[in-house]
């Protein structure tokens, strides 16, 4: 299978991670943070979306380079979503910071 890498800055806010989406266990690499990420709600002003819709983006990664500290506030779902089991106890998880490499991120 062909693998595909599309370099995209910005354009963060037009991507939904919250509805369907599924992130996996971040893999930190130097200044990299490579997130695997499936069912990625890409709304129309993407560039990676060329439909004038929404779409759910199937199996990827995402990765962040030049990164020197990540935070993220985590929300999981009691069992499956259409339970209604409602979520868990949000909590933080801290990353880095990272020490500085000479090469440059991907």
């Amino acid at each position: 299978m062909k693998k595909t890498i599309k370099k995209i800055s910005g354009y963060f806010d037009a991507l939904e991670f919250w509805n369907s989406c599924e992130l996996g266990k971040p893999v930190v690499k130097d200044t990299e943070v490579i997130i695997p990420a499936s069912h990625i709600e890409i709304f129309e002003e993407h560039p990676l979306n060329q439909t004038g819709r929404p779409i759910i983006w199937g199996e990827s990664k995402l990765v962040f380079g030049g990164v020197r500290r990540s935070d993220r506030v985590v929300f999981e779902y009691l069992g499956d979503p259409k339970s209604g089991g409602g979520f868990k106890r949000s909590y933080q998880i801290s990353d880095g910071p990272f020490a500085l490499v000479d090469e440059p991120p991907l």
